[in-house]
C-alpha cells in the first residue's frame, strides 16, 4: 500500500502524464490516500510492532524462569494482534480496513491507466475519469471515515487500555492512531 500511495503521485507527476493537474478532486483523493496509508502503516510498524516489542525486550532482565518469558512473550503477541486489528473478534474492523484500501487501490489502478494514454484517446477518456474519481473518491472518505469512526468508539470504551502496561502510550492504544489519522479530516 505504501508503494501504491507513492505511485500516486509519481503517476500525476510524470512528464508524460495526460492527467497532470486536470481535476483537483484526484488530487485531493491522492493526498488523502497517501495520509490515510501513512497514517496506518507508521502505527501498526512503530507502536504496534517496535514499541510493543521494545516493551517485551526490556522485561526480559527481570524474568526469572522459561515460563516467565513465554508468558511475557505471549502477551506482547497478543498485544501487536489486538492493536494491529488481526483478532478473530476484529475482524470486522480489518473487513473496512481492506475495504478502504481497496478503493485506494482501484482509483490507483485508474490513475495508472490515465496516466499512460495517448493523447488523442485522453479527451474521451477525460470525463469517465472524473466521474470514476468521484465515485471512488466518495467511497474513500465514507470507508475511511468508518474506520475512524470505530477506532474512535474503541478508544471511548478502552478497547486496549491495560495491553502492555507501562508502556508508555498516554491513554490507550488506539490514540496514538487517531492523533495520526487527525480523524476530523475523514469526518464530512
Amino acid at each position: 500500500m505504501q508503494y501504491v500511495a507513492a505511485q500516486l503521485f509519481r503517476d500525476a507527476s510524470s512528464k508524460t502524464s495526460f492527467s497532470q493537474g486536470l481535476n483537483p478532486l484526484a488530487q485531493r483523493f491522492r493526498i488523502e490516500a497517501h495520509h490515510f496509508i501513512t497514517a496506518i502503516t507508521s502505527y501498526i510498524f512503530n507502536v504496534s510492532i517496535s514499541l510493543t516489542w521494545h516493551h517485551f525486550l526490556t522485561q526480559l532482565p527481570s524474568a526469572n524462569s522459561l515460563t516467565e518469558i513465554r508468558e511475557a512473550h505471549s502477551r506482547t503477541l497478543e498485544t501487536m494482534c489486538t492493536t494491529s486489528f488481526l483478532k478473530k473478534r476484529q475482524a470486522p474492523i480489518l473487513t473496512l480496513l481492506y475495504a478502504t484500501f481497496e478503493t485506494i487501490l482501484l482509483f490507483a489502478k485508474q490513475s495508472r491507466i490515465y496516466a499512460q494514454r495517448e493523447q488523442r484517446v485522453w479527451a474521451r477518456m477525460s470525463e469517465e475519469m472524473e466521474d470514476n474519481t468521484r465515485i471512488l473518491y466518495a467511497m474513500f472518505v465514507k470507508r475511511a471515515g468508518m474506520f475512524v469512526r470505530v477506532i474512535e468508539q474503541l478508544e471511548r470504551k478502552g478497547v486496549g487500555r491495560g495491553i502492555g502496561e507501562g508502556d508508555g502510550i498516554e491513554g490507550g492504544w488506539f490514540a496514538d492512531l487517531l492523533v495520526r489519522l487527525d480523524g476530523s479530516y475523514f469526518d464530512r
